[in-house]
């Protein structure tokens, strides 16, 4: 198949792009002129569409459609959550050019927005952290004495970056939630942080293939590290079986008749209990992880788009993924492990995305690294 990948920025990028070339298909690539992603220079990798800028829906999606209608390509596959939502938003335009396997977008909308997706998942009886919904910044700061720290303030919408921050002390709430405020798009009329219950246990990932709310693929992780340190985007990450969280990620998606991929954040409390943090309606960060478990969604959600049936395939439990060579590095300056993750990568215990039969995009993942490391 021809298939086009919407960006390179991201650091799964590169697995998508590897994922798929494997298998032989043809992929090309929409990427900024100036983007520090590596995807672009794996062997897989075709062709690249320069775009200036990808953050703008307009220029996106007319840019996008200027392709499909000079270039044929069996399918498109976004990466990052903008252009996702965007795409899932025009999906019916897009796909008079080519093949799109996404949520419709008012689904979509429910799940990516975190206080309608916590609120799903009460009525199904899934655990969920406290929770306030603030509608002004003097009824945010009307509890601060009551409120139990540490506690967690963060965007209800994804703006392209995880806007998150963590709250230890009445005397630092207002800062850091003026601060968080800020950072938001004002222009979107964006609503306020909300505050949450801050659970002090594992993080956790239920991902899965869904098609009409029925599951094709699924599989699990545990973040063991995360960048930054204080709660990020996993650097080092373990395959898992949990039936309860696997319960309960199916729930949502299976109730939602959701088509598409998925990952549905978890959190544990301090007894243990697993609660529902987040819902992401995409490809998810760690996808190099379910890749080196053995499960390749992009060619199972490829069968499903050519009608083709598939089964559910069990997956190597207990592996552990290292992105060290993207920014798993600083946390493990930060945690004081540099040295013992570096052993460990040498002797193969982590898994990592250097793959020498991909030596174009390895050597420049790894030249990046060694310029940052040597910088700081």
């Amino acid at each position: 198949m021809r298939i086009l990948v919407t960006e390179g920025m991201y650091k799964h990028s590169l697995a998508v792009v590897r994922a798929l070339g494997s298998l032989n298909h043809h992929v090309e690539l929409i990427d900024t002129r100036w983007s520090s992603g590596v995807a672009r220079y794996s062997k897989y990798c075709r062709k690249v569409h320069v775009i200036e800028r990808i953050n703008k829906e307009d220029e996106f999606i007319a840019f996008l459609i200027d392709i499909l209608k000079r270039e044929k390509f069996d399918l498109v596959i976004p990466v990052g959550f903008p252009v996702v939502k965007w795409i899932a938003f025009a999906q019916e335009e897009i796909k008079k050019y080519t093949g799109v396997f996404l949520p419709d977008f008012a689904t979509l909308e429910l799940l990516e927005d975190k206080k309608s997706c916590l609120q799903l998942a009460n009525k199904l009886g899934i655990p969920v952290p406290l929770t306030q919904y603030p509608t002004s910044f003097e009824s945010a700061v009307e509890g601060i004495e009551n409120y139990r720290y540490p506690l967690v303030i963060k965007a209800i919408h994804e703006q392209g970056s995880n806007l998150v921050d963590y709250v230890f002390s009445a005397d630092e709430f207002c800062s850091k939630y003026k601060s968080l405020m800020d950072k938001q798009n004002a222009e979107d009329e964006e609503p306020l942080p909300m505050i949450q219950q801050y659970l002090p246990g594992k993080s956790r990932g239920y991902f899965g293939l869904y098609k009409d709310g029925h599951c094709l693929q699924y599989f699990m992780h545990e973040r063991l590290m995360t960048y930054p340190l204080s709660g990020g985007s996993s650097v080092l990450a373990l395959s898992i079986e949990d039936n309860v969280i696997r319960q309960y990620g199916h729930k949502i998606l299976a109730e939602t008749q959701y088509t598409g991929l998925a990952m549905v954040e978890f959190k544990d409390d301090a007894d243990g209990v697993p609660h529902v943090v987040e819902v992401n309606p995409k490809l998810w960060g760690s996808f190099d992880l379910s890749l080196a478990s053995g499960v390749n969604f992009l060619d199972k959600l490829i069968q499903t788009v050519n009608g083709k049936k598939i089964t559910n395939e069990t997956y190597e439990k207990g592996l552990i993924f290292s992105w060290f060579f993207d920014d798993g590095w600083k946390s493990a300056i930060e945690s004081k492990t540099f040295l013992s993750e570096v052993f460990l990568i040498l002797i193969g215990k982590y898994k990592t995305n250097i793959n020498w039969s991909d030596i174009s995009s390895s050597s420049r993942l790894f030249w990046a690294f060694c310029k940052k490391s040597s910088v700081r």
